[in-house]
C-alpha cells in the first residue's frame, strides 16, 4: 500500500513539475508596435516612434512613454517643424532635391511629408538625407532639370533608353476621367515620354497618367500636351480663378460661399478622393454637380480664397447597418485656436446644420477614419 501510495504521489508531482516547467519556458506575449496611424493615414515610412523620441530630448521628456502621443505631436507639430522621425526620411533634403516639389508646396512642409507618402515612394523618389541644403521657398537655378520659362521642367526622357513598347494608338476614352474631357490639355504617350520618373511609376498606364497629371502633375508645372501653355492648362484646371468668379457673383462671405456649394446637384456617382481638390472643384465649378467630395473641393477653393486656413477632408460616416460610407467636408483651423467644420452635402440632404460646428457637437454624424487631403 505504502509503495502504491508513493507512486501516485511521484506521478503527481512529476504532473506539477512538467506543469511549472511549461509555464517557465511559455513565450512571451509579443508586445504590440507603436502606432503608427493617425486620422486614416499610415505615416510609418516617415515616423518611427524609437527614433523619433530619443533623437529629441523634449520630446522624449513629455512622451517617452507615451507612444499615442508622440504620433500625435508628429503630426500635428513634428511636420510643421520640419522635425526627422525616421532615420530613411529627411524632409529637407526631400525639398531640396526636387524642384518640382518647391513650385507645388514651397514653404508647407507637412505637404512634402504627405506628397512621400502618396506619391513619392511609387515614383521611386529619394526621402534620404543628404541633399545640398536649401529652403524649400528657394528654387534652384539649375538642377537635374532644364529650366524653362518661370518654371522647371525635368529632362526629356531619351527614346532609345526605355525598352517600353510605345502604343500606337491609346484606348477611346484616354483622356477622360469622371466624365470630364481633358484631351484639350492631355497626351498620355507624350505625357510619360516626357518625364521618366512617371514612365518608370505607370509606364503608358493611361488612367493613371492622368490621375496623376490632375491630382498633382498639373501644380508641379508639368507639361501634359505639346504645345499646351500654362495658361491654357490652368483655364482647365485652375479653380482658383473659378473660385473667385463665383466669390465675385455670390459675395465675399464664408456663409455665402457655403450657401452656393449647397446648391450644386448631389451626384453619388463621383465619389473618391483620388483627384485631388483641385480637379474635384473644377467639376463642381464647371458642371454644378457631383459628389460630397466635389462640394468640399468648391467650399475649400472659396474659403482658402477668402483667407481661411481650410482643408479638404477625406473619411467615412457610419451606416446603420455597420458598414461605412466614403464622405468628404471641410475643416477650417480658426483664429481663435478652434477648428470647426463644414459639411456641404449633410446640410444639403438631410437639413442638419453642419455649418462650423466641432466634432461631437449632438446631432451630427460620428465621423470616422479621417484624414487632411491638403
Amino acid at each position: 500500500m505504502w509503495n502504491r501510495g508513493r507512486t501516485v504521489l511521484l506521478s503527481v508531482l512529476a504532473v506539477a513539475a512538467a506543469f511549472l516547467l511549461a509555464l517557465s519556458v511559455r513565450p512571451l506575449k509579443a508586445q504590440a508596435a507603436p502606432p503608427t496611424v493617425y486620422g486614416g493615414t499610415d505615416y510609418a515610412e516617415v515616423y518611427d516612434y524609437e527614433y523619433y523620441v530619443n533623437r529629441y530630448a523634449d520630446l522624449k521628456k513629455a512622451f517617452g512613454n507615451n507612444e499615442a502621443g508622440a504620433l500625435q505631436h508628429f503630426v500635428k507639430n513634428g511636420m510643421k517643424e520640419g522635425r526627422q522621425a525616421k532615420g530613411s526620411f529627411h524632409v529637407q533634403s526631400y525639398a531640396a532635391r526636387y524642384a518640382d516639389l518647391q513650385r507645388a508646396f514651397g514653404t508647407n512642409l507637412p505637404l512634402y511629408y504627405q506628397h512621400y507618402l502618396k506619391y513619392g515612394i511609387k515614383e521611386g523618389r529619394s526621402g534620404a538625407g543628404g541633399a545640398a541644403s536649401v529652403t524649400p521657398s528657394q528654387t534652384p537655378a539649375q538642377s537635374s532639370s532644364q529650366t524653362q520659362g518661370n518654371g522647371v521642367v525635368p529632362v526629356i526622357v531619351d527614346a532609345g533608353t526605355d525598352t517600353t513598347q510605345v502604343p500606337k494608338t491609346m484606348p477611346s476614352g484616354s483622356s477622360v476621367l469622371y466624365g470630364t474631357d481633358y484631351s484639350s490639355v492631355f497626351d498620355a504617350v507624350y505625357y510619360a515620354d516626357r518625364y521618366a520618373d512617371l514612365k518608370k511609376a505607370f509606364g503608358y498606364d493611361a488612367q493613371k497618367l492622368l490621375q496623376h497629371y490632375i491630382r498633382y502633375g498639373y501644380q508641379e508645372g508639368r507639361i501634359a500636351k505639346a504645345g499646351v501653355s500654362r495658361d491654357a492648362a490652368a483655364a482647365v484646371l485652375g479653380n482658383r480663378s473659378q473660385a473667385k468668379a463665383k466669390l465675385d457673383e455670390v459675395g465675399w462671405d464664408l456663409r455665402k460661399a457655403f450657401d452656393w456649394c449647397v446648391t450644386i446637384h448631389h451626384n453619388r456617382e463621383i465619389v473618391t478622393p483620388d483627384l485631388g481638390t483641385r480637379a474635384q472643384a473644377n467639376i463642381g465649378f464647371t458642371t454644378g454637380r457631383g459628389s460630397c467630395y466635389v462640394m468640399a473641393a468648391c467650399f475649400y477653393e472659396m474659403a482658402k480664397e477668402l483667407g481661411y486656413d481650410a482643408h479638404q477632408i477625406s473619411g467615412y460616416v457610419p451606416r446603420n447597418d455597420g458598414t461605412k460610407s466614403p464622405h468628404s467636408w471641410v475643416e477650417i483651423d480658426h483664429t481663435d485656436g478652434v477648428t470647426r467644420v463644414y459639411d456641404i452635402s449633410t446640410y444639403k440632404n438631410y437639413k442638419i446644420n453642419t455649418y462650423a460646428f466641432t466634432y461631437g457637437t449632438k446631432g451630427t454624424w460620428r465621423y470616422i477614419d479621417y484624414y487632411r487631403m491638403n
